[in-house]
This record gives C-alpha cells, sequence and structure tokens, in this order.
C-alpha cells in the first residue's frame, strides 16, 4: 500500500476523492492501486469532471491512458460542450511538463477519437482554434497533430473567427506561420519542442 494511499486510508477519503486526489498529485502508482482495488475509473468529483478530464487537465498522460485502459469514457463533454481534445489543445500554463503531457493526450485522442477533431464547443470552437488560442509549444504541437489529421483550417466560430485569426490575435506567430503553410498546401515539418531555462 502506497504512503499516498495509507493517508488516503488515515482520514477516512472515499474511493472517488481518493482517485481524484492522486491523478492531480501525478501518483500513476497510487492510480493504479486504487483502479486494482476496484475505483471506478469513470469516477466524478464534486463538480462533475471525470478522471479523465482531471488526468488531462494535470497533463498526466501516463495516468490518463492508464484509465482509458481501465474503461474509463472519453467521448464525454463538458457544459460547455467542451470535448477532451479541447482541453488538451487548451494551456493552462501550469508547466512545460504539463503541456508536454496535454499534447501527449491531445495527438492519442486524435488518433482513437477522429471525431473530436472538427467538434464544436458552445461558442463554435474546434480543438484546433484552442490549440492556435494557446500558442506556445502546446499550440504550435496540438496545431501540427490536428492540420496533419485533416482538421478544417478554415472553419468558423461563432464570432466569425478562423483558427489563423485567433493565433494572430494571440501574437501566436508560430502557429500562424504552421496555418498559413497548410492553407497553401505547403509542407509541414514536424515541430520540435524548445526547452527555455528556469
Amino acid at each position: 500500500m502506497s504512503v499516498l494511499t495509507k493517508a488516503f486510508n488515515l482520514f477516512g477519503v472515499d474511493a472517488a476523492k481518493q482517485l481524484h486526489l492522486a491523478i492531480s498529485l501525478g501518483s500513476h502508482a497510487s492510480v493504479v492501486e486504487l483502479l486494482d482495488k476496484g475505483a471506478d475509473a469513470n469516477a466524478k468529483d464534486k463538480y462533475g469532471r471525470s478522471a479523465v478530464y482531471q488526468a488531462t487537465f494535470h497533463g498526466e498522460a501516463n495516468i490518463f491512458e492508464e484509465l482509458v485502459k481501465r474503461g474509463a469514457k472519453v467521448d464525454e463533454v463538458d457544459k460547455d460542450n467542451k470535448t477532451l481534445l479541447m482541453l488538451a489543445s487548451t494551456s493552462e500554463a501550469i508547466s512545460e511538463e504539463d503541456d508536454r503531457g496535454r499534447a501527449a493526450i491531445a495527438r492519442s485522442l486524435i488518433k482513437t477519437h477522429p471525431e473530436m477533431v472538427d467538434a464544436k464547443d458552445k461558442n463554435g470552437w474546434t480543438a484546433l482554434m484552442h490549440a492556435a488560442g494557446s500558442g506556445y509549444q502546446l499550440g504550435l504541437d496540438v496545431s501540427y497533430a490536428l492540420v496533419t489529421a485533416k482538421a478544417r483550417i478554415n472553419e468558423e466560430n461563432n464570432k466569425g473567427e478562423t483558427a489563423r485569426m485567433i493565433a494572430i490575435r494571440g501574437g501566436h506567430k508560430w502557429v500562424e506561420d504552421l496555418l498559413v503553410k497548410a492553407e497553401k498546401g505547403q509542407p509541414l515539418t514536424q515541430p520540435k519542442w524548445l526547452t527555455f531555462a528556469k
């Protein structure tokens, strides 16, 4: 029994809450242990967020994959009709590590759930628009993955904005350049993650 699980048990934390806490702490071992003991891979927190939502939000790609392997549903949407792919495409700027995890989750969802690629949230935003709005490394990496998966580049949201317009508004030149090349049918190169000194 992991130290984390012992602490949860000591304080009487229920299984669903234990799972969500283990995910938010990035404790893959505790997540596996809890699932092995019967925790529900589809457990929701008091706000209605699923375990895979939490794993995606925190950029925990290994935990995300473990939950999916254990039967977690990834096709649910939130109150704003956002898919997990949209969440994975959006940087919360917590850390570069979280963004790398989100990018890995996004690439996995693009491969396994292509129906999410051009899905729209209540504001008409697609995953590509969320990625273009995020910019930086996550936005560039996920935009590349979406474009190569044949996402509709010139789709418009409820305000008439395309992903390229969103990238321009956000000052995300790398994403803008990628989208211009894609619009022109020019060859695209896989972006490399840059690591910035702390």
